[in-house]
């Protein structure tokens, strides 16, 4: 397959992944709203249990429950698959560029024992690929997108959004590592987007998490299609 057709592809996959996370987000909350009417207005009477840990629930203490696990849970758990999606779409598209063109990567060097345990010239170049990313995607977002525009200067993304984006990527590293409080390293990293001082709980409220996905669904749109248009 074309390189354009593959550029494309991995966009229109990273595009519907990111559309479903938000389906499965907004009709989740609709679900435990339809549930809490039932409950509320009609009288709704039932208990569940856990099998697994022995707990039991009635229809009010989940309820209950489902207040956190609308406003926190399930706003973070989306979240953190929204920067994960354009994460493995950002590798994957500059892998099949890489690939495509791997003198690009001639200053990139493998030990005598790396080469001699490969098998052939393509998987050589894989590995130099494979080296090259791992060395980016170790470091902060404003040098992936730097990776970017020296490989295929797309115009994507935008000062303003590579910000916006670092924000989102160091919140989501704040809600995996840091328990959802703020920390100095979210702060640097935040940068003029910082939302939250060191010590201070990071919340993803509803406004903020739509536009972190609309963001981030520009990004994938806009960097896939110029770099398909370039291929």
């Amino acid at each position: 397959m074309p390189l354009r057709a593959d550029l494309e592809a991995v966009r229109d996959q990273a595009l519907a992944t990111l559309d479903d996370t938000h389906d499965y987000y907004t009709y989740t909350q609709g679900a435990w709203r339809t549930l809490n009417l039932a409950v509320q207005r009609d009288g709704m009477v039932f208990s569940l249990q856990n099998l697994a840990t022995g707990s039991t629930v009635s229809e009010k203490d989940l309820l209950a429950r489902a207040q956190r696990y609308v406003a926190v849970d399930l706003s973070s758990g989306t979240l953190q698959q929204f920067v994960s999606t354009f994460e493995n779409f950002l590798l994957e598209v500059l892998r099949l560029w890489l690939l495509a063109y791997p003198r690009s990567l001639s200053a990139r060097s493998l030990s005598g024992r790396e080469i001699l345990s490969l098998p052939d010239k393509p998987a050589i170049v894989d590995a130099l690929v494979e080296k090259e990313l791992r060395d980016v995607f170790y470091d902060r977002p404003a040098n992936w997108f730097e990776y970017l525009r020296q490989k295929v200067d797309v115009g994507a993304p935008l000062t303003p959004e590579a910000e916006q984006f670092a924000e989102i990527k160091a919140t989501r590293d704040v809600l995996v590592h840091g328990h959802g409080v703020a920390n100095a390293y979210y702060v640097e990293k935040a940068g003029r987007a910082v939302r939250a001082q060191a010590g201070r709980p990071l919340d993803v409220p509803e406004q903020y998490h739509r536009a972190s996905w609309e963001l981030i669904r520009k990004l994938v749109s806009d960097i896939g299609t110029g770099m398909a248009a370039k291929a």
